[in-house]
């Protein structure tokens, strides 16, 4: 038992670091008397439907794709260093993101009939 938890714990640590934005948080509304008149909780998802399914694997070709893009000729001075900077050394966390991939992927495949269920809620609605 204690192996099995350490292998999960190794998992968790080492695993995707993109699955975070499936937890759900807390939005709260509160009245001028400081009671809590409305409580929702929200993720990522509610504000991109367009990354409801395999959504990690979405937000890394993003990623990917903006670190390809030209840095536009108006940009100038410290958006300009921060962008060549950005060039320079941006390989360095889109390796760590890609090396991810796999634990992310696995937990999109367990999530995935959820995934499915909840966008098809969301266009209906």
């Amino acid at each position: 038992m204690r192996r099995l938890f350490l292998i999960a714990l190794f998992a968790l640590a080492a695993g995707g670091c993109l699955s975070v934005v499936r937890i759900p948080l807390e939005n709260s509304k509160y009245s001028d008397e400081g009671e809590c008149t409305n409580r929702v909780w929200t993720t990522f998802f509610d504000k991109r439907p367009d990354l409801r399914v395999f959504p990690t694997v979405k937000m890394r070709c993003i990623v990917t794709a903006a670190y390809f893009e030209p840095i536009p000729p108006e940009t100038k001075g410290r958006d300009l260093y921060q962008a060549r900077q950005f060039k320079r050394w941006g390989w360095l966390p889109l390796a760590v993101v890609w090396a991810t991939a796999p634990v992310d992927a696995a937990v999109d495949v367990v999530f995935l009939p959820y995934d499915i269920y909840a966008k098809g809620r969301s266009a209906k609605e």
